[in-house]
């Protein structure tokens, strides 16, 4: 009798050792499986921000060399306009050359002002026909771009930072002198409201409104 009842006792002190030892593995196995939960979690969350912070570079990048590019544009276009006023046929082919690299098909360009009649053209010959009648007449010119403010509307690029699409606002100082009969010169200073779009991986200018602040007609020194 005493016997069977020691054999009870050590049995059930075996059978709870092993269930204790199976629960103690169980929670082991419970807190390692948290443990790499937790290390998958991390990671995860790291390459996302690493992700999100490449995404950021990439954007800061796109957008500080489509304001170089977009203001580079209306200075171009003043550098073309002086040509456009030469009377050397090498001259006037570099001006309209580079009127059809800034410019986009379907310009619509106007010029504004205090005591003037606006004047609307439509397509880059339109406004190209203006420019040359009316500097024709004058002898050399010097357009100044000063201020340039650029307002990036729309901005898209693809994973390597280039970018595929954009749309902005680009308002240029001028101050441009031009040459008249008699020893005179005639002093304009206005603005540039333009309108530039990214397409065909370049910006272009597809609107643009000149208006004139105030003008003046000096006499120059013999």
């Amino acid at each position: 009798m005493n016997t069977k009842i020691l054999l009870y006792i050590y049995l059930g002190l075996f059978l709870f050792t092993v269930a204790m030892m199976t629960d103690l593995e169980n929670e082991r196995s419970s807190l390692q499986s948290t443990k790499q939960h937790a290390g998958w979690a991390q990671e995860q969350l790291a390459m996302t921000n690493g992700n999100k912070l490449y995404e950021a570079a990439f954007m800061a990048g796109a957008r500080h060399q489509a304001t170089l590019d977009i203001e580079y544009l209306q200075r171009r276009y003043a550098y073309a306009t002086d040509l456009l006023g030469l009377t050397d046929p090498s001259s006037i082919m570099r001006g309209n050359s580079i009127y059809q690299d800034i410019f986009s098909e379907d310009l619509q360009a106007s010029f504004f002002g205090p005591g003037v009649d606006t004047i609307e053209k439509s397509g880059i010959s339109g406004w190209l026909e203006l420019v040359t009648s009316s500097l024709g007449p004058m002898g050399p010119t010097q357009h100044l771009i000063g201020t340039q403010l650029v307002d990036i509307k729309e901005l898209e690029i693809d994973d390597f930072g280039n970018i595929v699409k954009g749309e902005a606002l680009l308002r240029s100082y001028l101050q441009a002198w031009h040459t008249l009969s008699d020893q005179k010169v005639w002093l304009a200073l206005g603005t540039y409201h333009s309108k530039v779009r990214f397409s065909n991986g370049r910006w272009k200018i597809w609107q643009m409104n000149l208006e004139l602040t105030v003008d003046e007609t000096r006499q120059m020194n013999d």
